[in-house]
């Protein structure tokens, strides 16, 4: 009771916060903590009666695959905890390699001497398993009950809007096999400009791209919109927002080196999964010749990115932003050559 008082009187005092690492590639919470630290209440499979997920902002947070936030599961939290939690990209690209990790709570006994071992299954087949041993450990390492797995560059399918699964199988450790999803991104490719390559005046703008999201084939894709954004070269690895209606001037407001949207735009087509936009940069490059355009496609789900650098030569396009000063002297001899004139 005293303890409960105690953190009670923490918790309305002081703001709490969540801790986060990123193992999955995406934002995990282990625990909360207070007073810059000095106090916390970390995720943990121990019954003890607190549940992190009470103090702080969890909103943030990946969900387990428990679909409670704690990670690992916290029993205090979710009654539904496993001793097995997996973290895993949700949303990742096609054909992405992926890193999936896993949290098993066992026993020291489990894993001294020769250990136990954890399968990553796919399609009912294993394509990679870690020993969770003292004598040679693969992929795990354990202490104070707590195994680590780590599972590297495991692949993702190669089309977009498709889900996956991943099971996570320690046979002397429970019965059952632990399941993590994910659905990719939609797939895209930018078919021009190509990179490093050199466009003067009107050419088409084409990105590909398909999703399988809720669809039966790629080719029946739930595309909901494409978006075309303009960078131009400030320096060596520094781009910035050009805007495609005022000569790519650079700009910071919202949308504003956006070059066209699909369907929005009537002259942004579309033929099954390819889609071309011409567009007319005759009034671009006056000030730089390196340029990026960023392709965006949505489908029903998520939305994915993809850039290519490309360089633009239009003879006469006005300079805009870091442009030549004329010296004092140049200045002075076509003064003199004017009133000449006159």
């Amino acid at each position: 009771m005293k303890n409960t008082i105690i953190l009670t009187l923490i918790a309305l005092v002081i703001i709490p916060f969540a801790y986060a690492e990123q193992p999955g590639d995406e934002i995990e919470c282990y625990g909360a903590g207070f007073c810059d630290g000095n106090s916390e209440i970390l995720c943990s499979y121990t019954l003890d009666g607190y549940c992190p997920e009470d103090y702080g902002n969890w909103n943030t947070c990946k969900p387990n695959n428990y679909g409670s936030k704690c990670y690992p599961c916290d029993p205090n939290c979710d009654d539904d905890c496993g001793v097995i939690t997996v973290s895993m990209p949700p949303n990742p690209s096609p054909s992405e390699d992926i890193n999936i990790y896993a949290l098993i709570f066992a026993d020291e006994t489990y894993y001294s001497g020769t250990g136990f071992v954890v399968f990553l299954i796919k399609d009912l087949v294993a394509v990679n398993y870690a020993l969770c041993s003292e004598i040679d450990p693969r992929n795990c390492e354990c202490a104070d009950n707590l195994c680590k797995i780590r599972f590297t560059n495991m692949g993702t399918p190669a089309t977009g809007g498709t889900l996956f699964i991943y099971d996570v199988y320690a046979p002397n450790i429970q019965s059952s096999m632990v399941s993590s999803t994910g659905i990719t991104k939609p797939y895209i490719e930018i078919l021009q400009p190509q990179p490093e390559q050199t466009y003067s005046g009107s050419f088409n703008l084409q990105t590909r791209a398909s999703s399988m999201y809720e669809s039966s084939t790629p080719e029946e894709t739930n595309i909901t919109e494409i978006n075309l954004y303009l960078y131009k070269k400030t320096s060596e690895e520094n781009y910035l927002k050009a805007n495609p209606n005022e000569n790519c001037a650079s700009c910071d407001e919202e949308d504003c080196n956006l070059i066209a949207k699909w369907p929005d735009n009537q002259l942004f087509n579309r033929n099954n999964n390819i889609f071309t936009y011409l567009w007319d940069s005759s009034n671009c490059g006056g000030d730089t010749t390196e340029f990026r355009i960023n392709s965006t496609a949505d489908d029903l789900y998520s939305s994915n990115t993809i850039g290519v650098d490309f360089s633009l030569n239009n003879q006469g396009a006005p300079c805009i932003n870091n442009c030549p000063k004329v010296s004092s002297s140049l200045l002075k001899l076509v003064l003199a050559k004017i009133k000449v004139g006159l």
